[in-house]
């Protein structure tokens, strides 16, 4: 199968969809057990602080891949020849989905690099052309095709 825009926005909405799942188990197996700590009598306010704690930062990350779906989703790159988000970037050094900030995902065994416009290379990418060169950490990448 030919590596494409639309197989990788799929992949990726699936890896943020099961992560999104994790999170959600993750936060009720955690709200299970502080409801058994506190019927238990729990006379520690530090064990209750801790929790609350917990529960907040499983709170962020589920907000946080929230966000990333919906601008994912989101993504409907217009027919241009300069790179914009949305799109999927062949070049020198591997392949770029310029989407959400996630990492390295495989798509039909090629890595593929889910990088943010915001980042530091999805800004060097944004607007750029095919056979145009970006220096990336001392190194000089040609953009070989956009898609």
């Amino acid at each position: 199968m030919e590596l494409n825009q639309q197989l990788v926005k799929k992949e990726l909405l699936s890896i943020l969809e099961q992560k999104k799942a994790t999170i959600l188990l993750i936060q009720q197996s955690t709200v299970h057990s502080n409801d058994a700590k506190s019927s238990a009598g729990d006379k520690h306010e530090t064990g209750i602080a801790m929790a609350h704690l917990e529960q907040e930062k499983i709170g962020k990350q589920l907000q946080l891949v929230e966000s990333m779906l919906s601008t994912v989703n989101k993504l409907t790159p217009l027919a241009l020849p300069k790179i914009q988000p949305g799109n999927l970037i062949h070049t020198s050094s591997g392949w770029y989905f310029l989407s959400v900030g996630l990492g390295k995902i495989e798509v039909d065994e090629k890595p593929i690099y889910c990088l943010s416009s915001q980042s530091p290379i999805g800004q060097l990418l944004l607007g750029k052309q095919a056979n145009d060169l970006i220096r990336w950490q001392d190194k000089i990448i040609t953009i070989l095709e956009i898609l």
